[in-house]
């Protein structure tokens, strides 16, 4: 789960508790913000030698 403003339509208190359950359920007990995408795609645009895999930027949850 990411933080964007598709959530900002929940009621304030609602959406935190949310946000705090799904954090709770993984691994890094945190949900993700679009700076933690941001950064997967920086360096698979840096990065050449990185090629036909898949990065999970996903809190751990396929760990789960």
């Amino acid at each position: 789960m990411v933080a964007t403003p598709v959530y900002a339509e929940m009621p304030a208190e609602q959406r935190q508790n949310y946000f705090n359950y799904v954090a709770n359920s993984l691994p890094t007990k945190q949900i993700g913000t679009p700076e933690d995408i941001a950064e997967t795609v920086l360096y698979l645009i840096k990065n050449k030698f990185t090629t036909g895999t898949v990065i999970d930027v996903d809190g751990g949850a396929r760990l789960v």
